[in-house]
């Protein structure tokens, strides 16, 4: 499979190592909620690739919502696909 590039910038690297990922890019991954964490992973070609990860919520799962996390554990969506329907999710289950 072949990603499509949906967007290319270059980000300086600060004195400590910071980046700053653009805002539009933030919102449109889900990356300006509150607990959202991006994986960097470094390949062995040298491409180093980040990944966003969003928080979930520490509460009681009914069974519906378990089947749904456990469904995403065994057969998670490829990078991108579906990223509404999982950031829908978690809007649903912290209630917001």
């Amino acid at each position: 499979m072949v990603a499509t590039v949906m967007e290319r910038t270059f980000l300086s690297v600060q004195g400590r190592g910071t980046i700053a990922i653009p805002p539009a890019v933030r919102r449109r991954l889900g990356l300006d909620r509150p607990g959202a964490q991006v994986e960097l992973v470094e390949r062995e070609d040298g491409v180093l690739e980040l990944r966003p990860h969003l928080p979930m919520p520490v509460m009681a799962l009914d069974a519906v919502d378990s089947a749904f996390v456990a469904d995403l554990l065994v057969n998670p969506p490829e990078p991108n696909q579906n990223l509404r329907r999982a950031l829908d999710e978690h809007d649903r289950l912290i209630g917001g």
